[in-house]
């Protein structure tokens, strides 16, 4: 009966079938996986559903060759480049370095106060707190 309804909300995304069947996600993932295999189905080409997303596979019934996935994910800069990026256009990041001088400096504070059977073996700390 699921099967079905899966081949008959063909084709489209994952996303797509999921909303016209109603099945849950973890249903369309499997019967997709599945079919897939049995060669019910295959990958006629790969949609970014936004610009910042992760490829996603568009099938069709039948059979046929996959389509191959010609978008390369992004390398750990690029990511943390976009997201430093969003954070700036949302005014997040002024609030971000701030935190992250809070934190540096409670650390220095923090190597600042030493035991003193510490001192007496290695010598005072580097970074002295003052108040």
């Amino acid at each position: 009966m699921n099967r079905q309804r899966f081949l008959d909300a063909l084709p489209g995304t994952r996303k797509d079938i999921q909303e016209r069947t109603g099945l849950s996600k973890t249903a369309v993932q499997n019967w997709a996986t599945r079919l897939h295999k049995e060669g019910a189905i295959y990958i006629s080409k790969w949609v970014k559903p936004t610009p910042n997303s992760i490829p996603t596979a568009y099938y069709r019934k039948g059979k046929g060759k996959d389509a191959p996935c010609r978008q390369q994910p992004l390398s750990n800069t690029e990511r943390h480049r976009r997201y430093r990026q969003r954070m700036r256009q949302d005014g997040r990041w002024e609030f971000f370095l701030a935190k992250a001088n809070a934190r540096r400096w409670a650390r220095r504070a923090e190597a600042g106060r030493r035991d003193p059977l510490m001192a007496a073996l290695y010598g005072p700390a580097r970074y002295q707190h003052q108040q």
